[in-house]
């Protein structure tokens, strides 16, 4: 007989990778299809909104239309874009989370189910998209700040020199390597914290920075681990785009309409549309594992620090 995987439980680092699995694999229906049947209308708006960009910039330099409905059309494809982008993480992120969360709710043999995650779920939607804008906000801030920095830094770096410069890559390449898995891991802690609390995104962000200091570096290589086995499934599930858009290339005629026209043949844009949706899915399905390792890493830590006060005040008693 299985053993339900619960949200919140103190693990070590091949655990946090073990229940990921299996939690997945327990919840399969509930969680997974449910995902990719809440995004699909999302999904195809946003291969729609991909392959038009695309078409636009195949006739950029051409002259054959005004170039001021070329910018306006533009304008729009990319507002089109953000937008369901935006909401196609909404969405993914109120669903997981949501499924975590009634998970540990649930008592030791009862599964959370489809309809389970059907009540309030719009409102809860709109909430994950103010805390995605006001979490971006924060971040574009901080990103900005930290940019100018680099970049009086870099300054003084030439100022000094080819070692200067050398010294200067390095330790970026180095803070690369150290800040982007753990920002990853930032991201994915805030809006499930933020969801599981019902607080904002501000809010959460300190609550899970809190509970990284002492954790970091086993945080750092749980998101930097997770995330490599993401990058690199998620390499093949656009292969098959590429390998399109490289084929048709060759071909003018397979690309485009006729040799006189710089439009994209319907063909192409059929069939880049059904992969583009093929990959966002399947880059779907691959995020909720990162993102279900990191969550029981962090509900892990949160654990582990609240067992150690418990003895604290034992102790003190």
């Amino acid at each position: 007989m299985q053993v339900k995987i619960f949200t919140n439980k103190p693990r070590n680092f091949g655990q946090v990778f073990g229940d990921a699995f299996t939690y997945i694999r327990q919840n399969f229906k509930s969680l997974l299809v449910t995902i990719i049947l809440y995004n699909l209308p999302a999904v195809a708006l946003i291969a729609y909104f991909f392959m038009s960009m695309f078409n636009f910039y195949t006739s950029l330099f051409s002259y054959s239309s005004n170039q001021t409905t070329k910018a306006i059309e533009i304008l729009f494809i990319s507002l089109g874009l953000f937008v369901m982008l935006t909401l196609m993480s909404a969405i993914f992120l109120t669903v997981i989370n949501k499924h975590l969360v009634l998970n540990q709710k649930n008592g030791t043999n009862e599964y959370v189910k489809r309809s389970d995650l059907l009540p309030g779920i719009f409102r809860e939607i709109w909430v994950m998209i103010l805390n995605i804008i006001l979490f971006g906000v924060v971040f574009l801030l901080i990103v900005s700040v930290v940019f100018f920095i680099i970049i009086g830094i870099l300054s003084l770096s030439f100022s000094a020199g080819f070692f200067g410069v050398l010294f200067s890559i390095l330790i970026g390449l180095c803070l690369y390597l150290i800040a982007l898995p753990i920002l990853a891991y930032i991201f994915v802690n805030v809006f499930y914290v933020s969801y599981r609390n019902k607080i904002n995104a501000i809010s959460a962000l300190f609550l899970v920075i809190k509970t990284i200091k002492g954790n970091f570096w086993s945080s750092w290589g749980t998101s930097f681990i997770s995330g490599m086995i993401t990058y690199f499934l998620s390499a093949f599930s656009i292969l098959p785009l590429y390998i399109l858009f490289f084929f048709q290339l060759f071909s003018r005629s397979g690309l485009y309409t006729s040799a006189n026209t710089d439009q994209i043949s319907v063909t192409t844009l059929i069939l880049g549309s059904l992969l583009f949706v093929f990959a966002i899915l399947i880059n779907l399905c691959l995020v909720t594992i990162f993102h279900i390792m990191c969550v029981f890493h962090h509900t892990s830590c949160e654990e582990k620090k609240e067992g150690n006060l418990i003895l604290e005040k034992i102790n003190q008693l």
